[in-house]
Order: C-alpha cells, then structure tokens, then sequence
C-alpha cells in the first residue's frame, strides 16, 4: 500500500469510527430534560386572610377555591394567585370543598351548598344542619356525599341537590376501644363525628372519628359492606387500591386491610398518631405521621422501604404531619407542621428541596396541585408567629 492509499484508509477509519460514536445507522438517544423538583413560593395572599383563617384548598380548572372561618368561599387564579370571585356564605367553611368541575360543594352549619365553578352563584342548597361535615363528589354517579353528625352518609343529586338515600352508621357503633372514648371526641349535641371520606368510584369508605372505625358503603344504594374499628379515633382518608383499602389512625398504626372483606392484612406502627391518609403508585404507599416521618412501605406486607425525616419544629419537638403526599415522577410532596413545604425523592427517601411560604407559620393541611403548581394554607404558629394565607408553590 503506497504512502497516499495508507492515509486515505487511516481517514476512512477514523471517520468511520466518529460516524459511529454519534449513533450514525441508530436511533439517537433522546434527552429528558431533568425533574423539577425544588420548591419556591411562586405566590402568597396573606392580607385577606387576617382574622379569616383558610383551610383545605382545592383545585378546580385553573383556579384554587378555599373555605374560610368566616364563611367565604374564595378563587385565585392558579398561576398568580389574581383574585376571581368571592361567595359570601356567612358560616365557617372547614371541610375541604369537593367538585364535579362544573360545580363546587361544601358543607357548613346550613347543610350542603353548591355554586358555579365561573363565578361563585348559588345553584342549590340542601338545608340540613347535620351535613356539615366531609364531603365527596362521583361525578359518574350523578351523586354528592355528605357525612352528617346525626350518624348517617347522606346521597344528594348533585344536579339538584334532592336526597336520593341516606345509610345510618351510628345504630350498630362498637364498643369504644381503651383511652378512646367517643363521647370526648363527638362535639356537643351530636351523634357522630365523621371527618373523611374516600372512594374507589364504587365504594364509598366513611372514617367515623369517635367510632374509631371505617365503615364501607355502596356508592350506588348505599348498602352496608363492612366495618373495620381499630385501636384509636380515627381522622384520615381511607386510600383504596384494586386489592387493599389503607387507613391511618390515632392508635399509632397504618392499616391495610383486604377490600373486599374489610379484614385485617397487616398493620405498621409508628411512634405517633397517624392522621393524615396515603398515596399509592403501583408497590408502594406513602403516609406522614404525628412522630415527624414520612414513610414509604410495601403495599403486600407493609415493609418499610425507607422514611424521611422533617425538621424538629422551634420548641425541638417532632413535627405532626397532617398531609395528603403528592406524587410525580420520581418525587413526592407533601406539607409539616413545622412550616415547611418537603419534596422527597420517591426511590430513595432522600430530601430534594424544602421551602417555608411563612416564617413563623405552620401548615396543617394536605396540598392541592393543578399538575404544575402545589397550593397549600398556613396559619399562626407558637406565640401568635406567623400568619394565615393561601400560598402557590412552583418547582425549579
């Protein structure tokens, strides 16, 4: 091979060799751009809320819609917070609203209201002083849910607002369990404390506070499945998967139970109150507890997979975590009460980023999210520090 033909075949190999490296004959590798999953406070209303405190957020469409104690049902615009409309109600509005996205529901002293997701307008109202407690809309079932302090889950028509049944859970109350005693946990005068409700389109699963129990309801008739009781008051929103029902509970357990029995699977203990509900993915629940985790377990057996710990609130105790988590991919979010806004990584439990909205503040709520933004509400902390407001959290 002369000198010329050595050079031009040294060439052709290196070309070769480039053409190869950058993927020339296959399919180039497509660059996901990476996970936003650092938290800022994109947004904070606070001046309205003075003597006004907000409390569990929802989102609707792309506005946040909040129910205040002196009676206002109030919506932001999701992506500046911009004030829309204003519902002047005139009772303390504690539950969290629900809606069908084209109404929205909420209960109070007067019973059952709903009102236009454009601008606030009354549509019907159900006037029974017992429904002012959790409620739960299925818009596939036409029906709007309300647990009543009478002992009965009312079914509205969520069109009209017409009863179409209602499911008595206070005649066949179980004995209390010990140190938990459902008189000290009902208000005066009533027969019940119901304070969730959760659903998986099919059945309706009803936490009956004093009761320490979870009762399972058709969501069509209304006919009695089963009821779980277990060892303290319960306050959290039962969590359904295609084979366990999860609940948390003041007796300091998380428990799974089989869905179609209403039967013990296994039960996790942490070192506090469990009272806020979990989030499924396809192996895992995720769940905060009173003793300052968050927790990650296996849905089959309930094994730990990892746990995360918050900041010690001001005083140097554990912080009470009372939030529903929000998951993405690769993440999950969720509020403490010691302030601050957490995102977590979902694999390994490692922290990501944390943001507090309000100095002073603390966050007893469970985040409400539009797929972009989280919306959460804060309130005044120890010696009257801090403040109430609505706040919009974006990712970076």
């Amino acid at each position: 091979m002369t000198p010329p033909q050595f050079a031009r075949r040294v060439l052709s190999l290196a070309i070769g060799q480039c053409l190869i490296s950058v993927g020339v004959g296959t399919a180039a590798p497509v660059l996901k751009p990476p996970e936003l999953a650092e938290p800022f406070v994109k947004w904070a209303m606070k001046a309205e809320f003075v003597g006004d405190e907000p409390h569990e957020p929802v989102v609707v469409k792309d506005r946040v819609i909040v129910g205040t104690d002196g009676g206002e049902l109030r919506a932001y615009q999701c992506s500046d917070g911009k004030l829309i409309w204003i519902h002047n109600h005139g009772k303390r509005i504690y539950h969290r609203p629900c809606s069908d996205g084209k109404k929205i529901y909420f209960t109070s002293v007067k019973g059952v209201t709903a009102v236009t997701v454009d601008d606030g307008s009354v549509e019907w109202s159900f006037d029974n002083a017992a429904c002012d407690g959790p409620s739960l809309v299925l818009g596939e079932k036409g029906l709007v849910y309300v647990g009543g302090h009478d002992g009965k889950l009312y079914a509205l028509d969520a069109k009209t607002g017409e009863k179409k049944w209602d499911s008595d859970f206070v005649a066949d109350s179980p004995a209390d369990p010990p140190d938990f005693p459902g008189e000290r946990a009902r208000m005066n005068n009533t027969l019940a404390r119901p304070t969730a409700i959760g659903s998986d389109g099919e059945t309706l699963y009803l936490s009956v506070m004093d009761q320490s129990r979870i009762v399972a309801i058709d969501a069509k008739t209304g006919k009695r499945q089963w009821s779980y009781q277990t060892g303290g008051w319960i306050g959290s929103t039962a969590t359904a998967t295609a084979k366990h029902v999860f609940i948390g509970s003041q007796d300091q357990h998380l428990h799974c139970l089989d869905k179609r029995t209403g039967k013990q699977v296994w039960k996790f203990e942490t070192k506090s109150r469990v009272e806020s509900g979990g989030v499924v993915d396809e192996k895992y629940i995720y769940f905060g507890s009173c003793d300052g985790y968050l927790y990650c377990l296996n849905q089959s057996d309930g094994k730990e997979r990892w746990k995360f710990a918050t900041d010690l609130k001001d005083d140097g105790r554990k912080s009470p975590i009372y939030s529903v988590p929000v998951l993405r991919p690769g993440s999950v979010f969720f509020a403490a009460g010691e302030g601050q806004f957490y995102a977590v990584d979902r694999t390994t439990g490692k922290l990501k980023g944390k943001v507090r909205p309000s100095q002073g503040s603390t966050m007893y709520c469970s985040p409400a999210t539009d797929g972009t933004h989280f919306f959460v509400t804060t309130r005044p902390g120890q010696q009257n520090r801090g403040e109430a407001s609505l706040v919009g959290i974006g990712l970076k």
